[in-house]
């Protein structure tokens, strides 16, 4: 499938339940906000940078092909 599909993206989302997690939820070691906002931060990063690399990868291969 090609990764600039739509709905092949939607089948690819990756949903994270964290309601159990929380600091209302099981006291002192659970998560904050904060902390979750951190890394939804860096998981944003992280997939903009896999993002163009994959581009990078489509236009060798169409190069190649």
């Amino acid at each position: 499938m090609d990764y600039r599909n739509r709905e092949w993206k939607q089948s690819m989302r990756l949903v994270f339940d964290y309601n159990n997690m929380m600091q209302e939820a099981i006291g002192e070691n659970g998560l904050i906000k904060e902390d979750l906002l951190a890394l939804s931060l860096e998981a944003a990063a992280k997939g903009k940078k896999d993002s163009a690399r994959a581009a990078r990868q489509a236009r060798l291969c169409r190069k190649e092909g």
